[in-house]
């Protein structure tokens, strides 16, 4: 997701093996887990770089072969831990 070149290298192998690209489904992500003061920057940029620009990156090189079509579909899918974070489990209060 981070590499251009071998972002580019799958769209090149996916067009010749298939002839076509119809659907980019962009479902890699990663989490970190660590307090904010405990979060290094090189961890906080690898997260980035994968949640954010992998999918960017990966959307710019497969958008060219959509629009040739001028059909396609791109799906972006996200963990549910974004939204509803779990938590630990509680011991019922009496």
């Amino acid at each position: 997701m981070t590499d251009p070149q071998s972002i580019q290298t799958a769209v090149d192998a996916g067009v010749e093996r298939f002839g076509r690209i119809g659907t980019l489904v962009n479902n890699a992500g990663s989490g970190l887990l660590a307090a904010v003061e405990e979060s290094g920057d090189a961890a906080v940029r690898e997260v980035f770089e994968t949640n954010v620009l992998g999918p960017l990156a990966v959307q710019r090189a497969f958008l060219p072969v959509l629009r040739r079509r001028r059909s396609g579909h791109v799906i972006n899918i996200s963990s549910i831990v974004g939204f509803a974070p779990s938590h630990p489990a509680r011991a019922p209060t009496p």
